[in-house]
């Protein structure tokens, strides 16, 4: 899960931004423009939309994304339950995901100029049955 929050979030960031990108996926001048000047939450959202359903990385899926009260809002689902399966796996992913959610946030430059400028974000966490693992938010960097 390392930086995957990072590169859904600057993804969407920059899709909001630009229409094209380099081959590596990440399209410099847009990059540089989304720190300068963040895309609207609306379009982080639709940016997001496609990407609803499906999983991001091994174990770990986008249920939803949404706007609550200016700020963007990830429900995150686990979808591989025997990442989670036992207590103890279950406290380390949760120790993982607080300890490291603000440090993803904060560092890339169009995602600091997005929670900024345009309001927080809150990440939602929950097991493959939907029961709440965690919620984390951040409101500046």
């Amino acid at each position: 899960m390392r930086g995957l929050l990072t590169i859904t979030l600057g993804a969407a960031m920059l899709a909001g931004c630009a229409q094209t990108r380099a081959p590596s996926g990440v399209d410099p001048a847009a990059a540089a423009q989304a720190a300068r000047t963040p895309p609207e939450l609306s379009a982080v959202l639709t940016a997001l939309e496609p990407l609803e359903g499906s999983e991001l990385d091994e174990g770990l899926g986008l249920r939803d994304a949404r706007a609550e009260g200016g700020r963007l809002v990830l429900d995150l689902g686990v979808t591989d339950a025997a990442t989670i399966d036992t207590p103890a796996e279950r406290d380390a992913f949760r120790f993982s995901f607080e300890r490291d959610f603000a440090q993803q946030m904060c560092a890339a430059p169009a995602l600091r100029a997005f929670i900024a400028q345009r309001g927080g974000v809150t990440v939602n966490v929950a097991d493959p049955d939907g029961a709440p693992i965690l919620s984390r938010s951040i409101d500046s960097c």
